[in-house]
């Protein structure tokens, strides 16, 4: 008996296995791939209203600056800021913290920003350099 050219019902079984494999691989990758650009996003903007509310507290000085916190209405309406300023070891340096996070994402979407400012109510009080 000749055998007829073409493919057997196993061979293109076989190839669609293989294929759909491939293809659902493709589709997880690509899955992940829009899952860590939206995570990217969150964590980059609270990254820039961290550095926003930051600037914020350099302008207008530490004082009447404490613990608070706040959203940052319609520029940000997901985002919701905290403040915390601590003492160090020089009586003129303040540390400040700024933490922002996205209001759905909690944790995930959080930036912590730290800077050491100076309290300019305290400079009044520090001598200038030795005169020579």
């Amino acid at each position: 008996m000749a055998r007829s050219a073409g493919f057997t019902l196993l061979e293109v079984m076989v190839s669609l296995a293989i294929l759909a494999t491939a293809f659902a691989a493709a589709l997880r990758l690509h899955s992940d791939s829009i899952g860590i650009l939206v995570s990217t996003r969150i964590h980059t903007k609270a990254a820039e209203l961290a550095q926003y509310k930051m600037t914020e507290i350099e302008i207008d000085g530490l004082k009447g600056v404490g613990p608070s916190s706040g959203d940052f209405g319609e520029l940000a309406p997901d985002y919701v800021w905290e403040t915390r300023v601590e003492d160090s070891p020089k009586d003129y340096l303040k540390l400040v913290t700024v933490r922002v996070r996205n209001r759905h994402t909690g944790r995930a979407g959080e930036f912590e920003l730290s800077e050491y400012m100076t309290d300019k109510g305290a400079l009044t009080h520090v001598k200038g350099p030795p005169k020579k």
